[in-house]
């Protein structure tokens, strides 16, 4: 997952090497950066997905601790609909530059924002 924008990549591999992917999908929030013409460099956080032995079969589910961006994940349609620019604009400044803390917050209040 981006940690800037909520896009996801995945990519399925299975036993004997076989891969599928990676798949791309733009958050709504990346939509929207786009239309205005922002530019970012994203920083894809690793979710969730199997280690593997060397002959293929999974040994454990290995997951990662998701960025703040991703508590938005499932209203970020809704916040995207009903935010500003200036809003959109501020929430990525502060997850580019904010601590996690900060991040979370304006998380919190783009989710809050989403279910006005």
């Amino acid at each position: 997952m981006d940690a800037l924008t909520g896009s996801t990549q995945q990519q399925t591999f299975w036993p004997r090497r076989m891969t599928f992917g990676p798949a791309f999908t733009p958050s709504p929030l990346e939509l929207r950066l786009r239309k205005l013409g922002v530019k970012w460099t994203p920083r894809w956080t690793f979710i969730c997905g199997p280690e593997r032995t060397i002959f293929g079969s999974t040994v454990v589910n290995v997951c990662g601790s998701p960025p703040p961006i991703y508590s938005l994940h499932g209203a970020m349609q809704w916040y995207v609909d009903n935010a500003s620019d200036a809003e959109v604009l501020e929430l990525v400044r502060i997850l580019q530059f904010g601590t996690e803390s900060q991040q979370r917050a304006a998380v919190d209040a783009a989710f809050k924002k989403a279910l006005q």
